[in-house]
């Protein structure tokens, strides 16, 4: 039930209206709306972009969430958010990401829920996702994951880790 409740809070979250106001938030890719939430968190959404990186320098740095869903194109994840020291949530998503680059979530200490679902990763590494001592929940469900080192997990202290069935 609590799983249920926290899908739809988070389904909520992503179907509520946003608008641009330049007043709330600086830089914002054209593709892109980026607000406040109704908690007051500065929010981006980039929905079918036709983008063929992340836009991470046209994006406010005090983002404290950024979901990017759909693209055109299949995107990369390196290290691209350490200078996004405030970033909670993490959604990318059927992206055709294929792999999580080493040290792409180094330097986010304040992240709480990355969703990487829906995506082709394929593999995984031990350190993916060291320093995310607060990471509370891990999404790599619909992926294409072949194998899971041991050790992945081992900096992860989250409540919630979802993955694809390996076989």
């Amino acid at each position: 039930m609590a799983c249920l409740v926290k899908t739809f809070l988070l389904f909520t979250l992503l179907l509520f209206p946003l608008t641009t106001t330049a007043s709330s938030v600086a830089n914002c890719p054209k593709e892109c709306a980026c607000d406040l939430d109704p908690s007051g968190r500065y929010y981006t959404a980039c929905l079918k972009g036709s983008f063929k990186q992340i836009p991470i320098s046209e994006l406010d740095k005090k983002m404290e969430i950024i979901v990017i869903q759909n693209p055109k194109y299949t995107l990369t994840i390196g290290p691209l958010f350490n200078d996004f020291k405030k970033l909670e949530i993490l959604r990318i998503n059927e992206a055709n990401v294929p792999a999580i680059g080493m040290y792409s979530f180094w330097g986010v200490p304040s992240l709480k829920l990355l969703d990487l679902s829906r995506n082709n990763i394929s593999l995984i590494k031990n350190d993916n996702f060291k320093g995310q001592d607060n990471l509370l929940e891990l999404n790599l469900s619909k992926n294409k994951l072949e194998r899971i080192p041991s050790g992945t997990f081992t900096y992860l202290t989250v409540n919630d880790i979802y993955l694809p069935l390996l076989c």
